[in-house]
C-alpha cells in the first residue's frame, strides 16, 4: 500500500513520462535559440521520472524514502528555473537591440550561477540533515544551508520576474515570441508556489512542509504536484503553439 509520497510519485511518473515527448518535440522545433530552455525542460522531466521511480521502488518494497530520492526531489528545481529563464530568453530575441544588457547573455549567467549555488546548498543540507551522528550544531548549520538555498532560489525567481516584466515595455515583432512569453508568465506563477514550498519546509516545522514525510494528499497536490504540472503544461503549450518561431525569424 502506497503512502502519500508513493501516490504523488506515481502521478509524477505518469505525467512526466508523457510530458517528455512534447518537450523533446519543442527542443527539436525551436532550434538553436530554444536549446537552453527546452533542453533543461527535458532534463527536468527526466529528473522527475528518475526521482519518482526511486520513490515508487522504495514504497513498493516498504523501504524508508532513500536519500537519493530526497536529493533528486530537491535538485529538480534547478533545471526548472533554468528552463524558464531560457524560454523567456528565446522570447526576447526580437527586442534585444533595445536593451541588450537586460535581455542578453549576462542575465543568464547570473541565473545559472544562482541556481547552481542554491541547489548545491539545498542538496548538501538535505544529504546531511538526517545523519544519526549529527550534533545539534551540525543540524542547525545544515538547516541554515537549506534556508539560504531556498532564499537564493526566490531571489533568482524575482530577477527573472523583473526581466520578464521589463520585456513587456517593448513590442515583440514575432507572433511566436508573444506566445512564448504568455506561457512563461503562467509558468512563473506556478513556479513561485513550488519554490516557496521548498523554502518554507526549512522554516516551518509541520508535516505539510516536510519533504520526507509530506502532508496530506490534498496538501501535496496543491503545494508540490499541481504547480509543477501547471508549469510544465504552460511551457509545453506555448512551445507547441510557437513551433514555427524558427521559420518566422528566417522569413523576417
Amino acid at each position: 500500500m502506497f503512502n502519500t509520497a508513493g501516490k504523488i510519485a506515481i502521478a509524477q511518473l505518469a505525467f512526466f513520462i508523457i510530458a517528455i515527448f512534447p518537450a523533446l518535440y519543442c527542443l527539436f522545433k525551436h532550434g538553436q535559440h530554444g536549446l537552453l530552455g527546452w533542453g533543461f525542460l527535458c532534463v527536468f522531466c527526466i529528473i522527475r521520472i528518475v526521482g519518482a521511480a526511486i520513490i515508487v521502488s522504495d514504497e513498493s518494497t516498504n523501504k524508508t524514502l532513500s536519500e537519493a530520492g530526497l536529493i533528486i526531489a530537491s535538485v529538480a528545481i534547478a533545471p526548472l528555473i533554468i528552463s524558464i529563464g531560457g524560454i523567456a530568453h528565446e522570447s526576447y530575441t526580437s527586442i534585444k537591440s533595445h536593451r541588450r544588457i537586460i535581455f542578453g547573455f549576462l542575465p543568464h549567467v547570473v541565473v545559472h550561477f544562482g541556481c547552481v549555488a542554491a541547489i548545491a546548498m539545498i542538496a548538501l543540507g538535505y544529504t546531511k540533515f538526517e545523519k544519526i551522528a549529527s550534533t545539534t550544531s551540525d543540524m542547525k548549520t545544515r538547516l541554515d544551508m537549506v534556508r539560504a538555498g531556498g532564499i537564493l532560489l526566490l531571489a533568482v525567481w524575482l530577477g527573472i520576474a523583473v526581466i520578464v516584466a521589463v520585456s513587456f515595455l517593448y513590442p515583440r515583432d514575432l507572433r511566436g515570441e508573444k506566445q512564448l512569453i504568455r506561457g512563461v508568465v503562467v509558468a512563473m506563477l506556478a513556479m513561485v508556489v513550488r519554490i516557496l514550498y521548498t523554502t518554507l519546509g526549512a522554516f516551518i516545522k509541520t508535516a505539510s512542509f516536510n519533504l520526507r514525510t509530506g502532508g496530506t494528499i490534498a496538501e501535496k497536490v496543491v503545494l508540490d504536484l499541481l504547480p509543477e504540472f501547471i508549469f510544465t503544461f504552460a511551457l509545453l503549450a506555448a512551445g507547441i503553439a510557437s513551433r514555427n518561431l524558427k521559420y518566422e525569424r528566417e522569413m523576417k
